[in-house]
């Protein structure tokens, strides 16, 4: 049985040979690739378990095709070890700087360059664990949300039955029993339906369906959803755009989920006769969307956390409204996946505004951006 497959790309034919030679004795399957291109290439057919580049070649560098690999969704998990004849500090950090993995100096000990690759297998191979492991647990994931979202479904239509009284009339206790329970089947049904947003995202399952589309729709579509709260609420809902906006390569149903997310957050937090702003407006290359509230902030030591999975405000909501604690985490994930951002700015007792951040030519290979910026102007 195979240790595992591993890609030489140098060319340099006596470097390939004496690789690729050392490598088979140790039970590997080693293939070899002549340069950059022909690297990416093979690498791309066969998809290996790790790779050994030369950094200083004709044509695409090691750098470069380190840099592509990891830019592919297949490939960014296979291990990279840069092999070159630099020593350098600066070639060092800049070969990690593209994502390579390891970095090994000519002329090198065939002893260590094995004991690398078998240490890099090691990690490769519990990489492979936990992705298996990822895909179990979205398979249950999957099941389970079947599973418990039939029972929900029928207990939310019985709890439907008898608020309309098509099962008798009801007294108040009665009432008040049955929308209780009703509440819980809607905080249950959402719950179910974020865990599963949360893991097709990080498991890379969503994918964007983009078009051109106006901002201003998408927030005016938003604001007449919210009327009727609004007004239930006693809080003034209001839109503020800024001049000349441009149309936005988005994915329209993704960003309206991080609006609607980051608007029921707002309303969540904001006590009767509050006022909540969707705000807009073109900053450089992107297009800043912001939903402001005057509502109860959030304390400075909760602020870190905001976008976590799970996380709370620190707060309790004026009207005791009840969240999942996924819908900012979702939010975060769908504006990265557009290659925008997304942080918070506070003052406790004053509110909050949360602003998401999109290119306007849509998502682009652009470099690490920071997740979440988060601050705070708690006095």
């Amino acid at each position: 049985m195979s240790e595992g497959r591993v890609l030489v790309v140098d060319d340099q034919q006596s470097i390939r040979k004496l690789v690729c030679m050392h490598l088979t004795k140790a039970g590997f399957e080693a293939f070899d690739a002549v340069d950059g291109n022909d690297g990416l290439a093979k690498a791309t057919e066969m998809v290996p378990d790790l790779i050994i580049s030369d950094l200083m070649m004709p044509g695409m560098d090691g750098i470069e095709l380190c840099k592509r690999l990891k830019a592919d969704t297949r490939l960014r998990e296979v291990f990279f070890i840069m092999l070159t004849a630099k020593s350098r500090t600066e070639d060092k950090i800049k070969g990690f700087g593209s994502g390579a993995d390891d970095y090994m100096t000519k002329p090198f000990n065939h002893q260590e360059l094995l004991a690398r690759v078998q240490s890099a297998m090691r990690i490769r191979n519990l990489q492979k664990e936990l992705t298996k492991l990822g895909e179990i647990k979205d398979e249950f994931l999957g099941i389970a949300a079947h599973d418990l979202r039939t029972p929900l479904t029928v207990i939310k239509g019985w709890c439907d039955l008898f608020n309309e009284e098509m099962l008798g009339a009801l007294n108040d206790e009665q009432k008040e029993a049955v929308d209780g329970i009703t509440q819980q089947v809607k905080l249950m049904l959402n719950l179910i339906n974020d865990l599963l947003d949360v893991t097709k995202i990080e498991s890379g399952k969503v994918e964007l369906n983009l078009g051109q589309c106006k901002i201003q729709d998408v927030v005016a579509q938003h604001e007449r959803s919210y009327a009727l709260l609004a007004s239930k609420k006693n809080i003034t809902l209001k839109t503020e755009f800024g001049n000349d906006m441009p149309s936005v390569n988005l994915d329209k149903e993704r960003i309206s989920q991080v609006l609607n997310n980051l608007l029921s957050n707002a309303f969540k937090f904001s006590p009767e006769g509050s006022s909540i702003t969707m705000a807009s407006v073109k900053s450089g290359d992107f297009i800043e969307i912001s939903v402001v509230d005057t509502g109860i902030g959030i304390p400075e030591e909760a602020m870190h956390k905001m976008f976590q999975k799970f996380s709370q405000a620190g707060h309790r909501a004026p009207g005791g409204e009840k969240g999942t604690g996924l819908g900012l985490a979702i939010a975060k994930k769908l504006v990265k996946l557009h290659g925008g951002r997304v942080w918070v700015e506070s003052k406790e007792g004053k509110g909050s505004t949360f602003t998401f951040s999109l290119p306007i030519e849509g998502p682009q290979d652009l470099p690490e951006m920071e997740e979440a910026a988060v601050s705070s102007e708690a006095e």
